[in-house]
């Protein structure tokens, strides 16, 4: 996740995220990069990186990191997902 009014101000000042995650890591992270709700209040995700980037080739920088989470979680998950089949059902939920 990237600051990104720190961005347009010529700053790069990011914090990689590892999903799965939990909300405590996230606020912590948005906290690292200054996001405080007053002087900076967006970011942006400058990139993703996973063992299987097809999913995420499409993926723009102003994804929901809540529906990331989740579906990182799904891809992660043998008890829910099984198959190609079960995931594009998982995705119509």
């Amino acid at each position: 996740m990237t600051n990104l009014g720190k961005y347009n101000k010529g700053r790069l000042v990011y914090e990689r995220v590892a999903f799965p995650t939990d909300t405590e890591t996230i606020q912590a992270s948005l906290k690292k990069i200054g996001i405080d709700g007053i002087r900076y209040e967006e970011f942006f995700i400058s990139d993703y990186d996973s063992p299987m980037p097809q999913p995420y080739k499409n993926l723009g920088g102003y994804e929901s990191i809540d529906e990331l989470a989740v579906f990182e979680a799904v891809m992660d998950s043998e008890e829910y997902a099984r198959s190609v089949k079960d995931l594009i059902n998982l995705s119509h939920m």
